[in-house]
């Protein structure tokens, strides 16, 4: 039923992959690219967190594509080239993550969107992680295996940011399992003959 919208969401990460492709061998013009979405989002990120906080919603983020907005930002504001390649692993998975469920469900993602302006705004975030990605990922040097060390840190620190927010996380968890168990007695009292 919505197939139009994965065909786009396909066209745009082709579009994309064929922009870093043709990129690869100007370095300076992909780092730039990278530079300039990255930071944006960074910073676009950084102050909706801050705004959610402060309004109280407690929003955190726990999801790996919202962590990863954070790693790959702070990774090229930084400047630190041993992180380069964890922040591409980290951003094309995301991205590649997206496009495999746009093809798989995207009509689970038109129902669950609160509107089609955040369904666009998720589609051209996790395009531009995929195109931050891939452009990083023609960009860094070769892996070196002693270099082994920042990947396994920055997984285990996401897993610590993620377990650090588990209590707020497990009370909305029980909360919407009790919404669920109501709604399902309701449901049930409803069909009884």
């Amino acid at each position: 039923m919505y197939w139009w919208l994965s065909l786009i969401i396909v066209i745009l990460y082709a579009a994309e992959t064929a922009l870093i492709v043709l990129l690869r061998n100007n370095r300076k013009a992909t780092l730039l690219l990278v530079f300039i979405v990255s930071v944006v989002w960074f910073i676009y990120q950084s102050c909706e967190y801050i705004v959610y906080n402060i309004q109280g919603n407690g929003l955190y983020p726990v999801e790996f594509s919202h962590i990863t907005y954070f790693i790959i930002g702070a990774t090229m504001l930084s400047g630190v080239k041993k992180m380069r390649s964890f922040a591409s692993y980290c951003a094309m998975l995301t991205g590649l993550g997206f496009l495999i469920a746009s093809i798989a469900a995207p009509g689970s993602m038109v129902h669950d969107a609160k509107s089609h302006l955040s369904l666009s705004i998720s589609i051209f975030r996790h395009s531009l992680m995929w195109l931050c990605g891939f452009g990083l990922f023609f960009t860094t040097e070769r892996f070196h295996i002693k270099d082994i060390w920042i990947p396994v840190l920055g997984i285990a620190l996401s897993c610590a940011s993620i377990l650090h927010c588990r209590p707020y996380f497990l009370r909305c968890f029980q909360y919407k399992q009790s919404i669920a168990f109501y709604s399902r007695s309701y449901i049930a009292l409803l069909l009884e003959p």
